[in-house]
């Protein structure tokens, strides 16, 4: 079997990637991502967020840190050649996910979040500044060459003579219209014929509120020159402008043509650009969204002129029909062959909204007045109610054929459950949810198979409904038991409770490995990697060992009595638990019994953890002894009982090279244990300017050494 550095490879990490990698890693899967370049974009791009995409993020938790600037949207107005209206998309809230219909906002607070919330993943890992290379695909695994790329200036890259191959089972591409991924796998990229030039203009309006008479996104399909106008967020506002057939991108590169289009709404003085850049709007699709193990999400797969503003939202989609597909297959409860449902079924919908888009940039980006007139009359005439097209449901995917509901999106309503209040999802929970009006009684065979991949199992008598949105779903449906997705699309309903073991089994159909046949689900599962959680310690003295811990490392009591506490310094509900039951006594012997040796927090960088040497030895904590091990740079202290802690960094500052440097360096295979070091002698260096790369070079060469080693380190005779 080959050894794989990672479960899923994802190049790129804009919000599609990050949505994909978190939700891979929030399933325990080991994840690496793979940019280009060293920072977040920093820039708006998206600024229209539906409801389904805020159920996927809520999900990953970030919601509220985007409360604040979120702006419910439920209406885009379209304005003819006259100014006046010729269109209204009006959407009814509350959505199916419970939320409003949909969002405005800003995407780089958007991207703050996302990364945030990968970056707390003890299994996921954000690479920047690669640029991949090469791409092959093998029966077991995907091998991926990336290169090291430098960025000179703001988005200019020049390649190093720095590679590395990372193996993988999956390879995903959520790369964008340029996708390398796509390329490398011999996928097509097929254009639906649209292709417009517009100026994309971000601004941050000193005094938002002087615009508020422009509240709700308007299109103005004016001829002289079509335009459009939105909120992205609370503190931002965004103008689009189509070039003219006699204009050049080249054109509107400095800010002075751009405040020209903008002086009806705005001048200098009211504000600043964020961004001014020209797109070429073009409506795209790639043939398929799977070739092998490797697959696209995003515009790597699709890309749509903006008049729906579906591009990141369908990206978001895809990377919440992919995740699911991919948790089950890593965990081993399903076949490989389940990923063959993924391009099927997302790119119907995409292609519907792919052509609608393009459909409705047509409808705005008519130059001919009279063509234009003629638009504007015929829309009048058809005299359409306000609303707005709806999604069409999934087909042909992973879905039990036929059934009621199938396709179609879940609802959410507002529950007590447990003794918890709040969105169905976040008090009972995600994943495949079976969801029946009275308590479903399923024979063992079904039932196993629910429990093992991890299904939840509730009904409407076992919550308080409080806004009645479940119950009327399924009463209006006439259906007594609905099978939801983790992507929060339905499986499959039954009319009634002896139909439902038969949908539960066409899901275990549709899991295994097997075309024909029994429902054989998939043999040999992977090791699923499960988070390190927390360490307890049995003492003597409790108070002694709260109050050094929070000395040290910044932990805060949880709960604390007298028989323990349960202490943490991140977002975990305890790191480190202590127990002190009245017939534990010390051991004189510790130091020399088996058992264990020591705990270890590592920190970002190597200037916190001498900045907190010296925190601490202001405050009398000294470390026991220090060591480079080579791969990481470690002060051990002892706690009041004599337990061992060791706060460390990694000296590559990438988990994956300090592991490559273990695997394969003879100096690591000679020396495992490493150098002492004096921490004061390696402050004293670092106050006086030298590097980390430095200090470390300096104590591997014995430089920084103690004037006498603080113990014996047991060396292996020849």
């Amino acid at each position: 079997m080959t050894e794989l550095d990672a479960d899923v490879v994802l190049v790129g990490y804009g919000p599609v990637g990050q949505t994909t990698a978190a939700l891979l890693a929030a399933n325990g899967h080991r994840v690496v991502v793979y940019e280009r370049y060293s920072e977040l974009y920093g820039r708006p791009r998206a600024v229209y967020f539906d409801d389904a995409t805020i159920r996927v993020w809520q999900g990953l938790g970030i919601i509220d840190e985007l409360a604040a600037d979120l702006l419910p949207a439920r209406r885009y107005d379209w304005f003819g050649a006259d100014g006046e209206p010729i269109m209204r998309m009006e959407l009814a809230s509350p959505a199916a996910s419970g939320w409003e219909p949909g969002y405005l906002g800003f995407q780089p607070y958007v991207e703050t979040a996302l990364d945030r919330a990968v970056r707390a993943l003890p299994t996921a890992a954000v690479r920047r500044g690669f640029s991949a290379e090469a791409l092959v695909q093998n029966d077991d695994h995907v091998a991926l060459t990336l290169r090291r790329v430098r960025e000179s200036a703001a988005g200019q890259l020049e390649p190093t003579e720095e590679t590395t191959t990372v193996r993988t089972r999956y390879v995903i591409g959520a790369d964008g219209a340029n996708s390398f991924v796509r390329d490398a796998a011999g996928i097509a990229f097929e254009d639906q014929g649209f292709a417009e030039r517009w100026l994309v203009v971000d601004l941050r309006p000193d005094d938002v509120d002087t615009l508020a008479h422009l509240e709700v996104p308007c299109q103005w399909c004016d001829p002289a020159r079509p335009h459009m106008h939105t909120r992205n967020g609370r503190s931002h506002r965004r103008f689009e402008f189509m070039l003219l057939p006699d204009e050049r991108a080249e054109d509107f590169a400095d800010e002075t043509r751009a405040w020209e289009l903008l002086e009806p709404w705005m001048t200098p003085a009211d504000g600043a650009i964020v961004r001014h850049a020209v797109y070429e709007f073009r409506a795209r699709l790639a043939r398929t969204m799977r070739a092998g193990r490797a697959l696209l999400a995003g515009d790597a797969a699709h890309t749509m002129p903006p008049f729906m503003g579906q591009g990141l939202n369908s990206g978001v989609r895809d990377a919440a029909a992919l995740a699911w597909r991919l948790d089950l297959i890593l965990r081993g409860r399903a076949g490989d062959r389940l990923l063959d449902s993924y391009a099927p079924e997302r790119r119907a919908q995409n292609e519907w909204i792919v052509n609608l888009s393009a459909e409705m940039g047509r409808f705005s980006c008519v130059l001919d007045a009279d063509a234009a007139a003629e638009r504007d009359a015929a829309l009048r005439a058809a005299e359409v109610e306000p609303g707005a097209p709806d999604l069409p449901p999934l087909q042909g995917g992973a879905l039990a054929d036929g059934a009621l509901l199938a396709g179609t999106r879940a609802i959410q309503g507002n529950v007590r459950h447990g003794g918890r209040e709040g969105r169905f999802d976040d008090v009972v929970g995600r994943g495949f949810v079976l969801l029946s009006r009275a308590r479903a009684t399923l024979p063992a065979e079904q039932a196993s198979f629910l429990q093992g991949i991890g299904a939840i199992l509730v009904a409407l008598d076992d919550l308080e409904d409080l806004d009645g949105r479940l119950t009327a779903w399924l009463a209006e449906q006439g259906v007594e038991a609905v099978l939801i997705r983790p992507d929060y699309y339905v499986f499959g309903a039954v009319h009634a409770p002896q139909d439902t073991p038969a949908l539960v089994d066409e899901l275990r159909t549709q899991l295994s490995n097997h075309e024909e046949g029994a429902a054989t689900m998939a043999t040999d599962p992977p090791v699923i990697h499960p988070k390190f959680h927390h360490v307890n310690l049995k003492t003597t003295r409790l108070q002694e060992m709260v109050d050094w811990y929070s000395s040290l490392i910044g932990t805060e009591v949880l709960f604390q009595y007298e028989l323990g506490a349960w202490i943490s310094n991140d977002e975990a509900n305890h790191r480190i638990a202590l127990l002190s039951f009245p017939d534990f006594v010390e051991d004189p012997d510790k130091e020399t019994r088996s058992g264990l040796h020591h705990t270890a927090f590592e920190y970002g960088s190597f200037e916190d953890l001498n900045a907190s040497f010296l925190r601490l030895k202001a405050a009398g904590i000294v470390p026991e002894f220090c060591l480079d091990h080579g791969m990481t740079f470690s002060y051990y202290y002892r706690d009041p009982d004599g337990n061992r802690l060791e706060l460390q960094v990694d000296n590559f500052g990438d988990w994956s090279k300090s592991s490559s440097w273990m695997r394969e360096s003879l100096q690591f295979h000679e020396d495992p244990l490493g150098k002492f070091v004096d921490p004061q002698r390696v402050a004293d260096a670092y106050a006086a300017g030298n590097t980390f790369e430095q200090i470390h070079a300096r104590a591997m060469a014995g430089e920084l050494a103690p004037d006498a080693p603080p113990l014996d380190l047991p060396q292996v005779e020849a």
